[in-house]
């Protein structure tokens, strides 16, 4: 994976030298590949106001959102269902959706518990963010724009990732998104979960 990140590093500074011009998401890949000509095309999403979302009943309702046959998105996945299994130990009821394209055998190749479910690729994916209480990125590897993440901010979803998840997305702490160190991602999910049981009680 090293090796092939160098081959590619390598090949995008090639390309940008040679063309007037060249765009990409995020300041972080501007100062990654470090040529002047770089210019940055930072990704949006439409915001269409809809009603408050209602909070579901039962179980904390988390997931992601990826393509899980690139390889950032697998490793953070594979730390969610981790997560998830620590959370369990703990006594957190909460059932984890993941949609995304992945090849079958990597889902085999997982400990995967009966409260992680895989979706595959979804059509709608504004109607799966919105049905989450919790939209899990514990990203540890990857760079750029990560427009699920955005995604999930748009239709109100409240997102818990890393400091690579968050990238160069310019959102405050613990007010429009929350960002914390992948090891305390249970002890977030455990506090969501005593507030939800309280607020159904």
């Amino acid at each position: 994976l090293s090796m092939e990140a160098k081959r590619l590093h390598k090949l995008e500074v090639e390309i940008s030298r040679k063309v007037s011009m060249t765009s990409v998401v995020s300041s972080i890949d501007k100062s990654y590949i470090g040529v002047d000509t770089l210019r940055v095309a930072k990704l949006g999403v439409d915001y269409l106001s809809e009603a408050p979302k209602p909070v579901s009943k039962g179980k904390l309702n988390i997931g992601f959102l990826g393509n899980l046959n690139y390889e950032p998105n697998f490793h953070a996945v594979l730390e969610l269902i981790e997560i998830v299994n620590n959370a369990r130990q703990l006594g957190i009821e909460l059932k984890c959706n993941i949609a995304g394209k992945i090849d079958p055998s990597k889902i085999n190749s997982m400990c995967v518990q009966s409260d992680v479910c895989f979706l595959g690729f979804v059509e709608n994916k504004r109607q799966f963010l919105s049905s989450l209480d919790i939209f899990v990125a514990p990203l540890v590897s990857g760079s750029g724009m990560q427009n699920k993440i955005l995604e999930a901010m748009e239709v109100d979803t409240p997102v818990l990732t890393t400091r690579i998840g968050v990238s160069d997305i310019n959102a405050k702490n613990d007010f429009e998104i929350f960002i914390r160190d992948k090891e305390q991602f249970v002890d977030f999910l455990m506090s969501a979960y005593l507030k939800k049981i309280s607020i159904e009680n």
